[in-house]
């Protein structure tokens, strides 16, 4: 019995593409779309699609898709398609009357922009919302995002004061100690991701800085 598998091979080619370039499936169909208009109306008889996609100027052979992926032979041209760049998120903390923030800025005019608050280790606090909302405005113009966070349960993780800490104080905010171990207020959640897989654990009860 003849099965037609071309709809499956199709189907497949827009979902390793789209996984490729991080794209939804309307803008890969879009793409293969503009390509078969771009290749005439021989390869848009019904029933028939292209076995060769071109990307930019390189030709991609459909039927060897799998193969061509999995030996690094996908070329990836800059220009073909527009990258949106991720954008880096700051958390501002809410720590009693003050908003901080802990940030590295290889930006040095940014960096002076915001020197008036500039404590010290990268961390930056604002006493005034009307100050923080300057902040929050001048960070997304130089393409950050950022959160405003006051429940602090999530981001603070314990070490005991046996233990070396140095790596996560770097990546905190804040930090105190008590009887038996040292308490740190993680700068977002990768860094607390990170504290974690260095020994600390996430600290549960309610605490203030």
């Amino acid at each position: 019995m003849y099965c037609n598998t071309k709809p499956l091979e199709l189907q497949t080619t827009k979902e390793i593409l789209a996984e490729i370039f991080l794209a939804q499936s309307g803008e890969v169909k879009e793409i293969i779309q503009r390509r078969l208009e771009e290749s005439g109306p021989e390869v848009r008889e019904e029933g028939r699609w292209p076995t060769t996609f071109f990307l930019g100027e390189y030709p991609i052979d459909l039927s060897r898709i799998n193969v061509i992926i999995e030996r690094g032979e996908f070329p990836m041209p800059a220009n073909t398609f527009d990258v949106i760049e991720r954008r880096k998120l700051i958390i501002f903390f809410k720590l009693g009357k003050l908003w901080v923030f802990k940030q590295f800025f290889d930006n040095h005019e940014l960096f002076n922009a915001f020197l008036d608050y500039y404590k010290d280790l990268y961390r930056f606090e604002f006493k005034s919302i009307g100050a923080r909302n300057n902040a929050l405005k001048l960070l997304e113009k130089n393409g950050f995002d950022y959160d405003l966070v006051e429940d602090l349960k999530g981001y603070v993780v314990q070490l005991p004061k046996s233990a070396k800490y140095a790596q996560i104080l770097k990546n905190s905010v804040a930090f105190k100690e008590a009887a038996n171990e040292r308490l740190f207020l993680m700068k977002d959640l990768a860094t607390v991701e990170e504290a974690v897989g260095l020994g600390a654990k996430i600290y549960e009860g309610d605490i203030s800085f």
